[in-house]
């Protein structure tokens, strides 16, 4: 089953680096009988990125399927990829846990923003995520086709 994830919300970490996820992305995890992510630091932005199980498995298929496996840059691709991924289980009230030295690793203190983008999730240090600005995407970089408001 699909689930889409959409929108952004301001959350607060505990002393234990728990954070609740937020109720609407909770009630999909549970009409799709899931409650498990894998995480990983992003490779492009300072972020911790979800994934659920099967997405993460396309993404890593993808790869798989182009590298060499007498390759050593391909092997250190995928090694490289798949460095510092970990599991996060919900709780039955929606809280996860992440692990201390991941919410290091992008600068979180206590506040966080949740960001849903569609297939993942992103965790920010809300600082950071207020600062992001894409405003000037150009996304005919991956459609060909031209982006609103844009020639």
């Amino acid at each position: 089953m699909s689930i889409a994830f959409i929108g952004d919300f301001p959350a607060k970490v505990d002393e234990k680096g728990r954070i609740v996820l937020p109720a609407s992305f909770k009630k999909k995890m549970d009409k799709a009988g899931m409650d498990t992510f894998i995480a990983r630091k992003s490779h492009f932005a300072n972020c911790l990125k979800l994934y659920l199980e099967d997405e993460f498995l396309k993404e890593h298929e993808l790869l798989e399927a182009n590298a060499d496996p007498f390759n050593g840059e391909h092997e250190s691709i995928l090694r490289e990829k798949n460095k510092n991924v970990f599991e996060i289980h919900l709780a039955e009230n929606g809280r996860m846990t992440i692990p201390n030295r991941f919410l290091k690793m992008i600068g979180v203190d206590k506040e966080v923003v949740i960001a849903g983008q569609v297939r993942t999730i992103e965790i920010w240090d809300k600082e950071q995520y207020d600062q992001v600005n894409d405003k000037d995407i150009n996304f005919k970089v991956i459609t060909g086709a031209t982006s609103p408001g844009k020639e």
